[in-house]
Order: C-alpha cells, then structure tokens, then sequence
C-alpha cells in the first residue's frame, strides 16, 4: 500500500492488511482470513491505534444497529444500541468493539453479510431454497453471496463504505500531520471539542477558520474540515487537535 495508493484505495481489507503491519510466522498460525489482497493475520495493528480500529467498528454498526440482526452481528449492534439509549457510556462501548484489524475485517465482513440477507431476505429465498450444497459452500465460504440483484447491490453498498470510513478516522498513514502548538487556542480547543461531544460535523468549516485564524494554513487539515465527509467522531482531523490517538 504506497502513499499514492491510500486515498483511492477501494478495497477496505488491502488497508487493514496494510495496518496490520508486517507479521512474524509464529503470529501467522494463531488466526488469519486469507483474502484478494493477502493474509490479514491476528494481532494488533502496527500502523495505528487500537481506539482507532475500534471507532471503526462504532461506525460500521452506527448505521444498522436497528434492523433485528442475529448472531455476532446482534452482539455488537445491542452494544451500539445500549450506547445510544444511554444505558452505556462512551468508553464502555468502546471496550465492547473489537480493536485489531482482523477483528474490524470480521466485524465488516458478517455485518455486510448479515444485512444482505436481512434486505434481500424475499428476493434470495428461491435462489437459497434451491441451492446446492456447492451452491451453498461458494455463497458462503467465499463470502460472495447468492447471485440476487438486491443481495449484490446491498453487499457492494455496504462495503464500498469501509474504505472512506477508514480514511476519515484514520487519515493517511503516510503523511503525518504536526500541528504547531500555537494553533491549538481556546477557541480552536472549545470548537474540536464540541464537535467531538456532539458529533456536530457541520461544525467542521468552523474548526477550519478558527485554526486559519491561528495561523494554520495546512492544506490537508483544512481542506479536510471543509470537505462534505463522511465525518464521524473519531474523525483524524479532529482527534488530532485534541490529541486523541
């Protein structure tokens, strides 16, 4: 995964590949998915938080923890949900999350799936009524699912998410941004903060002026703050002016 590669980057395993760093052999044969892109193996990540990875996996199920899933994909779903509700404080759901790059592939992976099933569930019934068990081996275990219009668009949909999602709350780990000290005034702080609290996105070309105002002129983070997104809190821009990593 070079520099140039990361921004355009559509395949949201490649990325965690690459996250993941590079692997001993004696890591390898504890647990690993075997993917187009390569092997993303067990452990934690080399290239970026753990708090990151996990903010990852908030994001993929802030968008379905609605729909009465089963299986893993319900286990982490409930936990969004209890968070949302307010049974739940922040770091508690956090801690629920799986914070590795495999954990965040799998996490990806069954809730793509499992929302597949869930929206196509009348579309798909003939095709999986009357599947072979070579049918029923390939949808599966090569994770490609039956060949249902409604079930492919789904999965696509879902999962063309997951790179811009990494992108937006880990940004790019090959160009690193060092914020002056001095740009990181009371005012500057106050704004960060509150869009971090009150995931107030739109608060984002707000940051960007307070941080023009103290003299910042990095065209990344700015351009950053002024782009349509997607944002989500755990977004790199702002965890940096906090100082969250």
């Amino acid at each position: 995964m070079t520099e140039q590669g990361w921004p355009t980057c559509t395949d949201y395993l490649a990325m965690l590949i690459y996250l993941r760093g590079e692997v001993v052999q004696a890591e390898q044969i504890k647990q690993w998915l075997n993917c187009e892109a390569g092997r993303l193996a067990w452990g934690e990540a080399e290239k970026v938080t753990g708090r990151k990875l996990g903010l990852v996996a908030i994001e993929m199920c802030h968008r379905w923890y609605v729909l009465p899933l089963d299986g893993i994909s319900r286990h982490f779903l409930k936990a969004y949900e209890k968070w949302n509700n307010g049974e739940e404080t922040w770091d508690e759901l956090q801690l629920e999350m799986p914070n590795t790059p495999l954990g965040v592939a799998q996490l990806g992976g069954t809730l793509a799936w499992d929302v597949s099933e869930y929206i196509a569930r009348d579309s798909a019934a003939e095709l999986w009524k009357n599947a072979t068990e070579d049918d029923r081996f390939d949808w599966g275990f090569f994770g490609i699912g039956p060949p249902d219009p409604l079930w492919q668009k789904t999965h696509k949909a879902i999962v063309d998410e997951y790179p811009p999602l990494l992108r937006e709350i880990i940004g790019n780990p090959h160009a690193s941004i060092i914020l002056d000290p001095t740009w990181l005034t009371s005012n500057v702080a106050t704004v960060a903060q509150s869009i971090y609290d009150n995931r107030a996105f739109d608060r984002l070309p707000v940051l960007a002026d307070a941080l023009e105002e103290a003299g910042c002129h990095d065209a990344g983070i700015l351009s950053h703050c002024r782009s349509e997104g997607p944002h989500v809190r755990g977004c790199w821009a702002v965890d940096l002016v906090l100082g969250k990593q």
